[in-house]
């Protein structure tokens, strides 16, 4: 959204000089200002003119700028966004940008053993119905699953450090409840 308002910017920038030149700023009898590139027909003693000066140049390196930046973007407004911060980031920021990151991060690893519960009962019905494990086996293995996914909580990730973490981490990184350390479960 932000590259396509760019894009729109620049080139009504670029069509600026064929514009005309001159603005007239006025006040309506209700109040609401008013630019137009002709002064108003009743109240013309009461519009200002306004000078306006173009720099070709300037607008054409100003509109490189702009697509190198869109040769630049990887698709995350969120960077795009925070490069053009008027004031620099203090520790406070910095340390509430890790914890909305790391808070999202749960929220995957969450949402995959959820996911990874539901779809492995399956897969493991399907393997009895299929004549591929016992009924014991099934159990065993969709007690093991249901208990490695009721160990997964977003409030023990948030607070989760060492070891934990980087199985959260992993969680979220989508490998998998049994590869991040939950449990052996097949």
């Amino acid at each position: 959204m932000r590259i396509l308002l760019r894009i729109v910017l620049t080139m009504a920038l670029l069509a600026l000089p064929a514009a005309a030149t001159e603005i007239y700023r006025w006040v309506d009898d209700k109040g609401q200002v008013h630019f137009t590139s002709s002064p108003p027909p009743e109240a013309a003693s009461r519009a200002e003119e306004i000078n306006v000066n173009f720099n070709v140049d300037a607008q054409k390196s100003s509109a490189r700028a702009s697509y190198n930046d869109i040769d630049d973007y990887d698709g995350d407004e969120a960077d795009d966004v925070e490069s053009q911060s008027d004031r620099p980031k203090t520790a406070a920021d910095l340390k509430r940008e890790q914890q909305d990151e790391w808070r999202y991060q749960c929220e995957k690893a969450v949402k995959t053993a959820k996911s990874e519960y539901e779809v492995g009962v399956d897969v493991i019905k399907q393997n009895h119905s299929g004549g591929y494990i016992s009924a014991d086996k099934m159990k065993q293995q969709t007690d093991a699953l249901a208990a490695a996914s009721r160990s997964v909580s977003m409030h023990e990730c948030i607070g989760s450090t060492g070891d934990k973490k980087r199985n959260y981490q992993c969680l979220a990184d989508y490998k998998g409840l049994q590869n991040c350390g939950f449990g052996s479960i097949y």
